[in-house]
């Protein structure tokens, strides 16, 4: 199916308000298919900081 499919089936009368939630749903289907791993290192990541992964202290601040 094709995008503009799913914004005419959808009614969205805003192109782009229909392409945010697509994007949200092929988010939530990917997070769902990750093992749990990886999901907990990108939670990990998020809170410290993609920035802060170049810093000295990186490991000592994922184990907490």
């Amino acid at each position: 199916m094709m995008m503009a499919d799913v914004l005419l089936r959808g009614r969205w009368k805003v192109e782009s308000s229909g392409r945010h939630y697509v994007q949200s749903g092929r988010q939530l289907l990917l997070t769902l298919a990750l093992p749990l791993e990886v999901t907990t290192i990108a939670g990990q990541i998020a809170r410290v900081g993609l920035r802060q992964l170049f810093a000295d202290d990186l490991a000592a601040r994922l184990d907490s």
